[in-house]
């Protein structure tokens, strides 16, 4: 295919391996290599991982990614430094390994050991194993001998081709989120790449899946997922639009669905100060991008995306997904890089369809959301925001919890950072948020510069009318300002969630750069901690004095 034509040019490799703006990208994976790969065997899933994740809950991936951060890291030398040998040979070490391997699912989307038919899954990591084969096959076929070469298309044709023509549907092909597109795209990739006479057999599947997985999405553009998933998610289905232009000739353009241009500009908003960004659902609280399929976006909408300077480029990736590595080089524009865009841009952004809100300015950022506490990756946090200020989050949300079994089953909110009390919520009389799509907010607005929503439903207390929350802004301070229509007994406690230390002082609150200035006579703070794998997370409580119905903050 034509989409992996520089990929397979050796002067484009000689290139990376002598231009300084490549520098970063050669030195990543000679480290890796160093520390991954020089002293090691190749790497491979053993079956105590497995029994660990059924026997604990805990994601032991570490091996089974570790085959693919070889292979990775392999690949790319081999083509920057065509003339060493060992590169090549661990490729095809590793090719040989995966190609063996019992299964390329994972054990937490596996299901019970000898009760499922391993030909019979596609999860998100055996679609990107396929397909990641697929590429270095391509890309490498001149140099792979004959029998690594039959092992990995009979892998290939065995556990993607025949699966498809085996299942009906996967379930990726029901789902809204990430796995409808990152499946989809590589189960598209693998069947245009290596068995392109069977792609129009399943493109209606694979089509149908990457228009639900724009469902998910309003028309505002915001992945409710969080942040990360973004770039996840919409980057698969950019790799899928990309290579489907190419494989029909350009007369299928997937980038020309109207809603598809403010999906394409949504990362862009999520930064509030410097690398610091927006964290609901299970989103993480910096990021980086992929600066290639930002500079591919950026050519697709020139007027509409907007490129930060190169120290938001993405980092380490611990799944080792091979084509956003991939096109993080293969996509690299050399005018993009070098003429960045101003990062402290202001801009106020409000979501109506997802109940996110979004301001940058100067002094601070700020993001508050609504919506509703049955979202994709949800938490209970209807009426949550952020603070940053400085490069960093000041009253924050944390992001996700550690992936395990717990995790992602019924006991998801029995955690900590997926319940309301790990946010800055309101806990009315003890009782925290409720999940379901009922506990939501209600009314949210943005009108003459003030944000409001009532989120009272969110916690399923009869005896809670209303909790209207106000946010005003100003060029340096938000000020904050909850109002209760409550007629039970009990104490209302406002709490506001920091992984920095509070210093209390008359009337105001330190904490890392910021002041919160409070009435005293409405409720002194109470300071508690809670601790995390990572430090400590301080929770500041107000408990409202008896009587009062009104409570406001100033954030400066």
């Amino acid at each position: 295919m034509n989409y992996l034509q520089k990929a397979m040019d050796p002067l484009f490799w000689q290139r990376v391996r002598e231009n300084d703006l490549y520098a970063r990208f050669r030195e990543k994976y000679l480290e890796r290599w160093a520390e991954e790969c020089e002293d090691t065997l190749p790497s491979g899933i053993r079956y105590s991982d497995w029994c660990e994740f059924y026997e604990s809950g805990k994601r032991i991936e570490r091996n089974y990614f570790g085959a693919r951060q070889q292979l990775m890291c392999a690949t790319f030398l081999s083509l920057i430094y065509p003339e060493e040998e060992k590169y090549i040979k661990r490729v095809k070490d590793q090719l040989f390994a995966i190609t063996n391997e019992y299964t390329w699912v994972v054990p937490a989307h596996f299901g019970k050991l000898g009760e499922t038919n391993p030909i019979r899954k596609i999860d998100l990591f055996c679609a990107e194993t396929a397909f990641a084969l697929s590429e270095v096959y391509t890309i490498l076929e001149d140099r792979l001998d004959d029998f690594i070469k039959m092992r990995v298309k009979e892998e290939l044709e065995r556990r993607i081709v025949d699966a498809m023509a085996e299942v009906e549907a996967f379930g990726f092909e029901s789902m809204s989120n990430n796995w409808s597109a990152v499946c989809a795209c590589c189960v598209a990739g693998t069947l245009m790449l290596m068995f392109p006479e069977r792609f129009y057999e399943f493109k209606p599947r694979i089509d149908a899946a990457m228009a639900l997985y724009l469902t998910g999405y309003h028309d505002d553009g915001v992945c409710l997922e969080g942040a990360s998933y973004w770039g996840y998610g919409f980057g698969f289905y950019t790799y899928y639009a990309d290579m489907l232009r190419d494989f029909t000739d350009g007369k299928e353009d997937l980038f020309a669905i109207p809603k598809v241009k403010n999906i394409a500009t949504f990362m862009q908003k999520t930064f509030l100060t410097g690398s610091c960004c927006v964290s609901f659902s299970d989103g993480g609280r910096t990021a980086g991008f992929n600066v290639g399929m930002l500079h591919y976006l950026k050519s697709v909408f020139p007027e509409d995306v907007a490129l930060y300077k190169s120290e938001f480029r993405t980092g380490r990736d611990g799944c080792a997904r091979f084509a956003p590595a991939l096109r993080e080089v293969m996509w690299f524009n050399e005018d993009y890089y070098l003429n960045p865009e101003d990062e402290t841009v202001e801009f106020t952004f409000f979501a109506e369809g997802a109940e996110w809100f979004i301001k940058r300015c100067p002094r601070y950022g700020f993001a508050a959301k609504g919506g509703h506490n049955r979202e994709p990756h949800n938490h209970l946090d209807v009426g949550s925001f952020i603070y940053a200020k400085s490069g960093e989050q000041v009253l924050m949300d944390l992001g996700p919890g550690a992936y395990t079994k717990q995790y992602f089953s019924a006991e998801r909110y029995n955690t900590f950072q997926a319940h309301s009390r790990s946010h800055s919520v309101p806990i009315i009389n003890g009782n925290y948020q409720l999940p379901g799509v009922g506990h939501r907010a209600k009314d949210m607005s943005f009108e003459d510069g003030v944000l409001s929503m009532d989120i009272a439903e969110a916690y399923g207390v009869e005896e809670l009318h209303s909790l209207i929350r106000r946010f005003d802004f100003t060029d340096n301070s938000v000020t904050l300002t909850d109002t209760f229509d409550y007629s039970g007994d009990g104490t209302i406690t406002e709490r506001f969630i920091t992984l920095h230390e509070p210093t209390i002082g008359d009337g105001e609150i330190r904490i890392a750069d910021a002041v919160i200035t409070f009435d005293k006579s409405v409720a002194l703070p109470i300071v508690s901690t809670e601790e995390l794998s990572s430090g400590v997370c301080y929770l500041i409580d107000f408990p409202l004095r008896e009587g009062c119905n009104r409570f406001s903050i100033s954030i400066e």
